[in-house]
């Protein structure tokens, strides 16, 4: 877990803000990147341990220590102390089952519970929630900000307790949910992979991807720089009001144009099959109208491009 502060602004009085990133995968390190490319940030990393609850509880008590601490030191009488914590962990993934999401449901738990003491210190404090648009509206096409998510998966009901588990927490603190759609890009070798990751990496290896969708399945690929900067954007900002968002391009992509635009950025030969059964075939799409205020996304040919040349990088050092 990593902990961000800086002077708080914005409020009328001076202070501290402090921002608690939980996860950093794909989308937690570019949330992480965009703050501290905001704000002039002082970090600090503290242990949160997922497999042993006892270690966890310890943990837990060292977050609201050092937030406390926080409070009396810098930010001092008459000044604001803000608090925003940011969930964008989550060990698993799409295609996992009820049983491997136990452990995950009863950590998320604990963190609402977190926050709810966090806003007790604070004199304002905010949940960020990175749900899943994928989880929760499989298999729907032109997606509203209004349309109701019917999960198919355990993992979209996870999704769905999840923002569920929120609603009292609301009471005491602002809650953003954001639900993103196929979020791709690169945060190092050791992060979990999505397809255009997968499809880039296989590619300079001179490998076969295996590719789970139909031919025809269409997908809203949205890059995950664009995640992180608008989140930043929420977490810098007091006034922000807390919603439920859908972060989408709003252009829905077939496979085959994607993996067209992967060939063209890389400019080698890209070789992939399509598997039998596919078990990742349905449409995902969202129209532009649901986006929200303020977002805005990066052409998927650019996103690429820049995902392409990262991974390249990070294989150039690795092969030196």
């Amino acid at each position: 877990m990593i902990a961000l502060d800086w002077p708080a602004a914005g409020s009328g009085r001076p202070g501290r803000h402090i921002a608690l990133i939980f996860g950093l995968g794909l989308i937690g390190t570019a949330i992480l990147n965009a703050l501290r490319g905001r704000v002039p940030a002082r970090r600090r990393d503290l242990p949160f341990d997922w497999s042993d609850a006892a270690k966890r509880a310890g943990h837990v008590r060292a977050i609201l220590a050092a937030v406390h601490d926080q409070a009396g030191t810098d930010a001092g009488e008459g000044q604001e102390l803000h608090v925003d914590l940011v969930w964008s962990a989550g060990r698993a993934g799409f295609g996992s089952s009820t049983a491997e999401l136990v452990c995950e449901q009863r950590v998320f738990v604990e963190v609402v519970e977190l926050g709810r003491r966090l806003s007790e210190t604070a004199d304002c404090s905010s949940f960020h929630f990175l749900s899943s648009a994928g989880g929760l509206f499989e298999g729907q096409r032109n997606i509203e900000a209004t349309s109701a998510p019917a999960p198919l998966r355990p993992y979209g009901i996870a999704k769905l307790q999840q923002e569920g588990l929120l609603d009292a927490l609301a009471q005491s603190m602002r809650v953003l949910i954001y639900r993103p759609t196929s979020v791709y890009g690169f945060a190092g070798a050791r992060s979990r992979k999505g397809l255009v990751a997968a499809l880039v990496q296989n590619a300079i290896r001179g490998e076969t991807s295996r590719i789970f969708g139909g031919f025809d399945t269409i997908r809203d690929y949205v890059f995950a720089d664009d995640v992180g900067a608008f989140i930043a954007e929420q977490v810098t900002n007091p006034h922000a009001s807390g919603t439920t968002m859908l972060l989408a391009s709003g252009k829905p992509t077939a496979l085959p144009e994607l993996t067209a635009i992967v060939q063209r950025a890389l400019q080698r030969q890209l070789y992939f099959q399509y598997e039998a059964k596919p078990s990742n075939a349905l449409n995902i799409c969202v129209r532009p109208s649901a986006l929200p205020a303020g977002w805005r996304t990066t052409p998927l040919e650019i996103g690429i491009q820049r995902t392409a040349a990262r991974i390249l990088e990070a294989y150039r050092v690795a092969t030196r």
